[in-house]
């Protein structure tokens, strides 16, 4: 699956017609695609205006290093798959097998981990290197 099409499925359009179609028999997946929505946007910011034009925040580019997404992407975005996994561990009537087939796959985990930790790292470093925090 490309990117492209991943953002387009996780997105707060579908999330939202799940919700409508399904209702509260589906509210985790659909948090989990608002989670994964706001994660590409603020993976995804490419220029000034986009936030203005999509009216959508979380594109708007980082001024600071207080920013409340870098919060939000540690204490919420990779908590959730730290929590995740701890209730699929704490299903005992599973086998391994079992259990790890209810969570992402390990690469995808750690992927999603080394990529929000580094992005917070460099985008902070630039921040403070051309004197915006």
């Amino acid at each position: 699956m490309t990117v492209r099409l991943a953002s387009q499925v996780l997105s707060s359009t579908v999330a939202n017609a799940l919700e409508h179609i399904y209702g509260a028999e589906v509210s985790e997946t659909t948090r989990f695609i608002r989670l994964m929505d706001k994660w590409f946007d603020i993976m995804n910011i490419k220029n000034l205006d986009e936030h203005r034009v999509k009216r959508k925040s979380n594109l708007k580019p980082f001024e600071s290093v207080q920013d409340e997404r870098f919060e939000w992407l540690e204490n919420e975005f990779l908590q959730y798959f730290v929590r995740w996994k701890e209730m699929v561990e704490e299903r005992e009537n599973f086998s391994k097998s079992e259990q790890s087939n209810m969570l992402l796959s390990y690469q995808t985990l750690q992927g999603l981990e080394l990529t929000t930790k580094s992005v917070i790292c460099c985008v902070k470093f630039m921040l403070k290197y051309w004197g915006l925090f």
